[in-house]
């Protein structure tokens, strides 16, 4: 007997917990960005990405708030449930990165 009774959705289910509401673009701010992946000859792979966890707050030699760490803690926990997501580079503005 096998398992078709179970009723079930198909496709992939968003696993993620947070949203965009710990991102942003002025500082102080963590931003989340999602590159495409790129061959050693700059060609880009379809289908695969490489998340950037930037801290954003040059003015304090990029310390964190609260908020900022809520930010990475949030980026990394939606890189690592997307499935198209391969590496994840984390950085910081500014000369202090």
């Amino acid at each position: 007997m096998g398992l078709e009774w179970i009723p079930r959705e198909h496709g992939l289910k968003d696993h993620s917990r947070y949203g965009m509401e710990h991102w942003g673009k002025e500082a102080p701010c963590t931003i989340y960005e999602k590159r495409p992946l790129k061959d050693p000859q700059g060609n880009v792979i379809e289908g695969l990405y490489v998340s950037w966890i930037i801290l954003n707050n040059p003015a304090q030699y990029n310390s964190y708030t609260t908020e900022m760490v809520k930010g990475v803690i949030a980026g990394f926990e939606n890189a690592s449930t997307d499935r198209e997501v391969v590496a994840v580079v984390f950085t910081a503005v500014g000369p202090y990165a």
